[in-house]
């Protein structure tokens, strides 16, 4: 054989061999595209998770905030024990991730959110909310328990009132709000019925004589130190233009102050009043709540009053303009035969430019009152039973806040 065949041979041979390659190459086609589609069932902001019949919606917000407060404190006898300041610079986070789709029960929800804060030299991430509902029944980590959400909170939109001394009315009025659930609700024509239990994730309730012998702050719970766990009801009614709330806990760990029995019920109703009709985007709102003789999770930590026998509260919410609103707010808390009793006040603003949509600016001025508080400074413990303290407050609050 030449160097001629040769060559020619070994040429047609690579060919022969690279033709069989390229018969086997393997050739990856697109998959037709699927573009998210809008999933208008449940409102706004929905859409389809690809390739499935279930909806998404993702939202939350992002706030950052200033507030300066003045205490001037002073014995029962009106002699000046101290004037104090406080500052609070902090943020929040939340981002609520909201799934529902449709079965042979009815809507199937799972509702999660994830809320990040930092307040002055403090910081903390945790889960808020994970909760799951179909056909009236709900289970899972609640935000807010019954006792708070069923009330809506204070029925207007308190972006503007976030003060330490007054309860913020737009995160939740108590010392806890967290709780977790099971409850079932039954609905009709403007009327529901819910019944439950839950697992409280702190309590105040279980000290025997003062709110805070054990020191100021609450003790975990865990549903209670015997494993016992809250039971509650509650009632909605709907007409016109008027919404009435009723809910009524039993605390498990109430210590009542007349007697040795632990075990002890909270009630609280409220009613909105929709004015919209006789006063641009009008809405008065009204409170009232007690626990009666007992020491309950649920009606505690007003401003310095630890454990008031009583709360109402009054708010109101009206349009100034189209971008500008306006609330105000008035509280008085009433303590028992070791408290004393106080109010407290407050007036603000919510702007919301329509040129950035999605942004509120915020500022408020608040003030208030608590006469014969308990802080335990004759004692030296706080919270040791003893009225020795009165308080005077004024402060002021601004914040921004990006809605999403």
């Amino acid at each position: 054989m030449n160097i001629k065949s040769f060559l020619l041979g070994s040429a047609a041979a690579m060919i022969a061999v690279n033709g069989a390659q390229a018969a086997d190459a393997i050739v990856v086609e697109p998959e037709p595209v699927e573009y998210v589609r809008v999933c208008d069932a449940y409102g706004s902001g929905f859409f389809f998770i690809p390739g499935t019949e279930t909806c998404i919606r993702l939202g939350g917000f992002v706030r950052s905030s200033y507030e300066k407060d003045y205490l001037d404190i002073s014995n029962t006898a009106g002699v000046t024990t101290s004037e104090e300041s406080r500052t609070f610079w902090g943020q929040r986070a939340r981002l609520n991730v909201d799934v529902r789709n449709e079965t042979d029960y009815g809507t199937l929800r799972a509702l999660y959110r994830l809320e990040a804060g930092d307040s002055n030299t403090d910081a903390d991430i945790d889960m808020d909310i994970a909760l799951i509902s179909l056909a009236g029944f709900r289970a899972g980590f609640a935000g807010a328990n019954y006792w708070t959400s069923n009330h809506n909170f204070a029925g207007v939109n308190f972006q503007a009132i976030g003060s330490a001394f007054t309860p913020n009315v737009d995160e939740g009025w108590y010392g806890f709000d967290d709780a977790t659930i099971f409850d079932y609700t039954w609905s009709v024509d403007g009327f529901s019925i819910t019944v439950g239990v839950e697992d409280p994730r702190i309590s105040q309730a279980g000290r025997a004589v003062s709110p805070n012998t054990a020191g100021n702050g609450n003790n975990t719970n865990s549903g209670g130190a015997d494993g016992r766990a809250n039971f509650y009801a509650g009632a909605n009614f709907t007409y016109d233009k008027v919404t009435v709330a009723f809910t009524a806990v039993h605390d498990s760990l109430a210590v009542s102050q007349t007697d040795s029995g632990t075990g002890g019920w909270a009630y609280k109703v409220s009613a909105d009043l929709d004015l919209s009709e006789y006063v641009p985007g009008g809405v008065l709102h009204g409170m009232f709540m007690t626990d009666e003789n007992y020491r309950t999770d649920y009606v505690h930590n007003w401003g310095g009053l630890y454990d008031p026998e009583y709360i109402w509260q009054a708010s109101f919410q009206s349009d100034v303009t189209d971008e500008l609103q306006f609330v105000a707010q008035y509280s008085y808390a009433d303590g028992d035969d070791t408290e004393g009793d106080g109010w407290n006040a407050g007036i603000g603003l919510n702007y919301f430019p329509s040129a950035a949509p999605g942004l509120s600016l915020n500022a408020s001025y608040k003030f208030g009152e608590i006469e014969n508080a308990d802080t335990g400074v004759a004692g030296g413990v706080a919270g040791d039973g003893i009225p020795d303290t009165n308080i005077e407050m004024n402060g002021w609050f601004v914040g921004v806040r990006r809605n999403f």
